[in-house]
């Protein structure tokens, strides 16, 4: 599994200003850390010949805030799994089966 941004156990970080396309199952990947903002990221085009494709993966982490993010091309957008939580506010998704999962919708996405 090829992954564009993130970090296993990284808390209070910043992932902002990212570009992510073609080739990848996870566009940013974020695993057991804590108080991550997640802000102004493009990520397209996502692929993978095993499975699922993911804008924004979020497990096991709690308090990740994601804010003006843009996928397209992907099965999932914004996906917090494993008792994650945080808030996502302002993300634009084009062409992605299911945009949001989990966390909660601090308004303006589409």
């Amino acid at each position: 599994t090829r992954r564009a941004a993130g970090g296993d156990g990284a808390g209070g970080n910043r992932i902002d200003d990212a570009s992510s396309s073609t080739g990848v199952a996870y566009g940013m990947y974020i695993n057991a850390s804590n108080d991550v903002v997640v802000e102004a990221n493009r990520i397209n085009r996502l692929s993978s010949s095993t499975g699922t494709t993911y804008g924004l993966y979020i497990s096991n982490s709690n308090d990740i805030l994601a804010a003006g993010n843009r996928f397209t091309s992907a099965d999932r957008g914004t996906y917090y799994v494993g008792g994650s939580t945080g808030k996502y506010k302002d993300n634009l998704t084009s062409n992605v089966a299911t945009p949001f999962t989990g966390g909660t919708d601090a308004g303006g996405n589409n």
